[in-house]
């Protein structure tokens, strides 16, 4: 599989997605990420991890996410029975991850919402410099 993002990596020998998104997120982010899980011919099955600490906006609100979580059940509906740990140590990047978690609840999938990547990497059982962010381009 190509990569396109280098903030978007793909790790088939530990069976994980990473995503370390920064700055402002908006929509369109958020369905690109969906739109490669799903292009991902092992994505079904792949366990998530996301950096939310170098975001500085979200450009949509509660509803806005609800709808992107709608989305995701929708056009990610085999995608199940894997976690998602998502890292900030930001109370913005914090916050916004544990609204999603919420808006996940009744999907088969096992969400994590953790402010440190020693957490992070035990939960997912990788080795944390895994985890760890490229750097900016």
């Amino acid at each position: 599989m190509e990569e396109e993002d280098p903030l978007l990596k793909f790790y088939p020998d530990d069976n994980l997605v990473c995503w370390w998104p920064s700055e402002t997120v908006d929509r369109d982010a958020v369905i690109a990420y969906y739109t490669r899980l799903r292009d991902c011919p092992w994505g079904d099955r792949a366990n998530r991890f996301c950096d939310f600490s170098r975001v500085t906006d979200f450009s949509f609100n509660y509803s806005g996410l609800a709808s992107l979580a709608a989305i995701r059940k929708r056009e990610l509906k085999e995608h199940r029975d894997h976690q998602l740990v998502t890292y900030s140590d930001a109370p913005l990047g914090y916050g916004m991850a544990r609204m999603y978690q919420a808006l996940m609840e009744d999907w088969p999938i096992e969400t994590h919402v953790v402010k440190r990547l020693e957490e992070a990497s035990h939960i997912l059982g990788v080795k944390p410099g895994l985890l760890a962010a490229p750097e900016p381009v």
